[in-house]
């Protein structure tokens, strides 16, 4: 039996993220209530992108710079929306739309071998 945890409802959960949870808010992620905006970092377990403990993901913060500079890179000169059905849809049923998709969505917290029998490893040293 395989079982696993579902990322889309902790990220989504209000009783952390608050009542807007399900919606875009960049701005949540910025604490403006000091003199200088910081950074929020989330409770532990509310944000599990990389995971955490001995199986977090050893190339996070490489992960997280190459992430802020591709999308600095992108979102430069244009920005991105969903189109929505022509005729049929508002932005209230394409943003429901969106979030029907999202919550269709499955992923699991680590990659998985099929058959990790098949793969030996050594170590060897490096010379000078």
């Amino acid at each position: 039996m395989d079982i696993y945890v579902s990322q889309l409802s902790i990220h989504l959960d209000p009783a952390h993220w608050g009542p807007n949870a399900a919606e875009f808010n960049p701005s949540r992620w910025i604490d403006t209530s000091s003199s200088s905006d910081q950074i929020i970092t989330p409770a532990k377990g509310t944000y599990v992108s990389w995971s955490g403990g001995p199986q977090i993901c050893p190339g996070v913060k490489m992960s997280q710079v190459e992430f802020v500079a591709t999308m600095a890179t992108l979102f430069r000169s244009a920005r991105c929306e969903p189109l929505p059905t022509v005729g049929i849809e508002d932005a209230e049923m394409l943003r429901e739309r969106l979030r029907q998709l999202a919550w269709d969505s499955v992923s699991k917290l680590t990659l998985q071998m099929r058959d990790p029998g098949r793969v030996q490893l050594r170590w060897v040293p490096m010379e000078d």
